[in-house]
């Protein structure tokens, strides 16, 4: 009586392994689809950024190139088509300390 106990809770134990280790082989296959589709949803998701990077590149560049043109056309003449003039007095701007100084030896 004892070895069919046995035999029976051998039987009991190993049908109860196989429902453990199926439902982790189902775990395991759901866990690899999520993580293969998130790979997949993150590399799409990249080529949009690096897309839109180039975009913004191009852009810069484009916005360098006007503004270095606009730049090289700014001199005196120009200056003063638009109504700009030479001062008749040319004053200077100075700004006292903010603060005194301070020595170490206390004088």
């Amino acid at each position: 009586m004892t070895t069919s106990t046995k035999k029976i809770q051998i039987e009991k134990i190993s049908k109860y392994a196989v429902w453990v280790l199926a439902l982790a082989l189902i775990g395991l296959a759901i866990t690899y689809a999520f993580l293969v589709n998130q790979t997949v949803l993150n590399v799409v998701e990249r080529e949009k950024i690096e897309k839109g990077i180039t975009l913004l590149s191009s852009e810069v560049s484009r916005l360098e190139a006007t503004y270095i043109s606009r730049a090289q056309k700014i001199d005196l003449n120009l200056a003063y088509q638009m109504g700009f003039s030479e001062p008749k007095e040319k004053k200077f701007v100075s700004r006292a300390p903010l603060v005194e100084t301070v020595s170490l030896n206390g004088e």
